[in-house]
């Protein structure tokens, strides 16, 4: 079952090769930390090696929605730079979470974009670019709404890491 549930997660990472902002969850335990881009870079690339044997306990009705929403954003991400903006950004590492605040269960869904500057390479021209446009879209589109599954959960925040990779 894990080895499924691995490779679920592993499908749901691992980009096509071609430039472009590739999107991953960030790891939720303390086996990987990602706070600065040589811990988000060395991550990545054991996760790309199948390496990365920490898996989500996550029931699947969550882990679906958290695919779904994955591909929604990766696909947004995907039209925000051009070639030449991916050629000049290749290798940034951004960590941006999506969040619902501190919210009750009962109360209504507010999805926002938080990102720290101290983390990754997020105080870049590039990083800051791709906040403040997730942020546009988040706060405009109900596609990008928190997934309420997710929400009940208990899940009130999703760390995404954001590698411009011109590969």
């Amino acid at each position: 079952m894990r080895f499924w549930a691995f490779g679920f997660l592993c499908f749901l990472c691992v980009g096509e090769a071609s430039a472009d902002v590739k999107v991953f969850f960030a790891p939720k335990s303390t086996t990987y930390e990602t706070n600065t881009s040589a811990e988000i870079k060395k991550y990545l690339e054991d996760l790309v090696g199948g390496k990365v044997v920490d898996l989500s306990d996550n029931p699947k009705a969550v882990n679906k929605s958290l695919g779904e929403y994955l591909k929604k954003i990766k696909g947004k991400t995907s039209v925000f730079f051009g070639r030449n903006e991916m050629s000049k950004y290749n290798g940034t590492v951004c960590k941006i979470s999506i969040t619902t605040g501190n919210t009750a269960p009962s109360d209504p869904i507010l999805t926002q974009v938080f990102t720290l500057g101290t983390l990754a390479d997020n105080n870049s021209e590039p990083c800051r670019e791709l906040n403040n446009k997730l942020m546009s879209v988040v706060s405009r589109d109900d596609v990008f709404k928190y997934p309420a599954v997710v929400k009940d959960y208990g899940m009130l925040s999703m760390d995404m890491i954001f590698y411009f990779n011109n590969n």
